[in-house]
């Protein structure tokens, strides 16, 4: 119902139930939140132990525990001439151990010598997306530092941190108690909710990720999602494909590198009728397996749930073994294998339409590829969509000029999908690690699931050389005082072109990084990495070792930008030979020291930098592109530092 003006005016009746609930909700929170916040004060406080050392009770054989104590302790006093340390020890139980701790004096022959300056830094082994810092400042930075011009920092925020409105988190917990209540047990639908505008925030809004209070009465937050317990097949399998990252490089839930969602796969029709599904399995894989029990045995009931499970995996990969079916669905094989049958008969395969040469042609066109030049290029996400990759169907990939990755939703023989390798032992030496490997030349690393003759999939084996950043095979270092403060040295013998290890940090835009990029000259510590035309990877927060390695005009290393599971990372590899107990190099480039060339000396002022090897496959040239600052100079010029191939 709504009035002249348009706006929507609430069922009084509404009104006076959403204001009673919230009432009552309140009231009955700090009712409990007194007791509660009580409860926990006094479970901080330790009560004395019921001792007879503080009682002044005489022991069984009719001692006063607490004079011999303290003469106990007088004795320890006169025995060493020197101030001694009392130390009481509690058990669980209550009863306290007492011991006497000398106090050691030791006189250096000469001073300590102060720590060399250093900054903080969270370690990391894989980069963490951050995008654009926060419009709200947490603190102004070197505020006590007369040189640093603040104000002009300052012009890159909006806010203080303190201006941010904050949700309190008490009310927080009330209004989810209340929705729930007005919700499931009054049948009150959160549009009705909203429109009494009784409660402080709309009943959907989501909550901040915490923990609630364990107050009796409080539910599932967030009451508009269905739990797992309550959500079918599709549903859960829907917040799984939302919440877990399926790439290969993470394969974890909530993912701190892919925050997009990734989208639902599509159903797959069925291609191998359920009696050729025998050739797909080696050996029984037990006692109920369907290669030992006969069609003709009885299969109990299940529940929908059960079928519904079954259903959901089917239609992703409707021509899985039972045998895996019956671990996922927790069922024997043989009833799994029956219920496959009658899900898809024998008649179905005759009507599954077979995709001919003529549907999956691939154009005679030349098809467009940036994907090999970090420069210009950055990762999109996997497309999802109805029809061919091309411009009528809006594909991200067509659009990005990039190949389609294995994590996208098109079509299987889409033209535009990358195959992977096809090195082979028996064809070269070193596999997959010149430019006759075609995920060397396009400046990728091997795919575990495409590259199949190179053995990349298996972790054992030492046949691709490409892989490197991804498995984390890197060289053992070490960071230690340097003739530029600190420094990174390798601890194990390298080759020239092996892989030293990944350069990682936050992954931020461009343009954030010139906010960054202003307290970093200030400071003279630079840690930013350009990594493609959007992005810039910082480890001045958060990073590896590998933000100490520092500047040489003849470095023994050099950085790498490869394309890893649709996603950029930077890897540092080897110049040359390389010994242990080296310190490791990088020639971070004329442009880094505009500034001044007082940088050099100053610790770990750095830019890595990336050889690429665009325009030609037998030279690497190096080039002074790693710039965030968009005054720095953008030379495509450099030096050949040696033939890779």
């Amino acid at each position: 119902m709504a009035d002249s003006s348009g706006k929507v005016i609430s069922d009084p009746d509404h009104i006076y139930l959403v204001k009673s609930v919230y009432q009552t909700t309140w009231n009955d929170f700090y009712d409990w939140e007194q007791a509660y916040c009580l409860q926990t004060l006094r479970s901080l406080a330790r009560v004395p132990p019921q001792d007879a050392s503080y009682s002044g009770e005489k022991n069984l054989n009719g001692v006063d525990t607490y004079s011999r104590s303290l003469a106990l302790r007088r004795s320890q006093v006169s025995d060493y001439d020197y101030e001694i340390f009392t130390v009481i020890d509690y058990s669980v139980d209550g009863e306290a151990e007492t011991a006497a701790l000398p106090v050691v004096t030791v006189k250096g022959t000469r001073p300590f010598e102060p720590c060399a300056p250093y900054e903080i830094c969270t370690p990391v082994n894989r980069n963490i997306s951050v995008g654009d810092d926060s419009h709200y400042m947490p603190f102004i930075p070197l505020i006590d530092d007369p040189t640093f011009n603040a104000l002009r920092h300052a012009e890159d925020y909006n806010y203080f941190q303190w201006q941010m409105p904050h949700r309190d988190p008490d009310l927080e917990a009330i209004v989810t108690e209340a929705v729930y209540n007005l919700h499931r047990k009054h049948q009150l639908s959160f549009q009705a909710i909203d429109e009494t505008e009784i409660l402080p925030f709309p009943s959907q809004s989501p909550a901040l990720p915490r923990d609630f209070p364990k107050w009796l009465a409080m539910h599932s937050p967030l009451p508009h999602l269905s739990s797992h317990a309550n959500a079918s097949g599709p549903e859960r399998l829907a917040s799984l494909a939302s919440n877990f990252c399926s790439n290969m490089n993470c394969l974890t839930g909530f993912c701190t590198v892919h925050m997009a969602d990734m989208p639902m796969p599509e159903s797959v029709r069925p291609t191998i009728p359920s009696n050729d599904l025998v050739y797909t399995v080696l050996q029984p894989c037990g006692s109920d397996c369907f290669l030992l029990k006969n069609v003709s045995y009885s299969v109990p009931p299940w529940s929908d749930g059960d079928v519904e499970a079954l259903t959901t995996v089917l239609s992703l990969s409707p021509d899985l073994s039972p045998c895996h079916l019956a671990i996922i669905c927790r069922k024997p094989c043989f009833e799994v294998y029956k219920r496959r049958r009658r899900l898809f008969p024998d008649s179905l395969f005759s009507k599954v339409h077979k995709p001919t040469e003529k549907n999956f042609k691939r154009s005679t066109r030349r098809l467009k590829f940036d994907d090999h030049i970090p420069t210009i290029f950055t990762p999109n996400p996997p497309c999802s969509h109805s029809g061919p990759c091309d411009a009528s169907s809006g594909c991200p990939c067509f659009k990005n000029n990039a190949h389609c990755e294995r994590s996208c939703r098109c079509d299987r023989k889409c033209p535009r999908r990358w195959h992977g390798c096809t090195c082979s032992k028996a064809k070269q030496e070193k596999i997959c690690r010149t430019t006759r490997c075609s995920c060397f030349r396009a400046r990728r690393e091997c795919d575990p699931e495409l590259c199949t003759k190179c053995e990349a999939r298996y972790f054992e084996s030492d046949i691709c050389k490409n892989i490197s950043i991804q498995r984390s095979d890197r060289k053992r270092t070490q960071v230690r005082q340097s003739k530029w403060g600190l420094g990174l040295y390798i601890d194990e013998e390298a080759q020239e072109d092996d892989f030293i290890l990944e350069y990682t940090g936050e992954i931020v835009y461009e343009i954030t990084s010139l906010c960054r990029d202003f307290v970093s000259r200030h400071r003279k510590r630079c840690y930013l990495y350009t990594l493609n035309p959007t992005h810039t990877i910082d480890s001045t927060k958060a990073g590896n070792e590998s933000r100490f390695i520092n500047h040489d005009s003849n470095p023994n290393c050099y950085g790498k930008i490869k394309l890893v599971n649709g996603e950029h990372r930077i890897g540092i590899f080897a110049c040359c030979h390389i010994l242990p107990g080296t310190e490791l190099s990088l020639d971070y480039g004329d442009s880094f020291f505009e500034d001044g060339a007082d940088a050099a000396a100053d610790n770990t002022s750095r830019r890595s930098m990336t050889p690429p090897d665009f325009a030609s496959d037998q030279v690497i040239l190096s080039l002074d592109q790693h710039s965030s600052d968009a005054t720095y100079a953008d030379s495509e010029s450099g030096t050949p530092i040696s033939d890779r191939e």
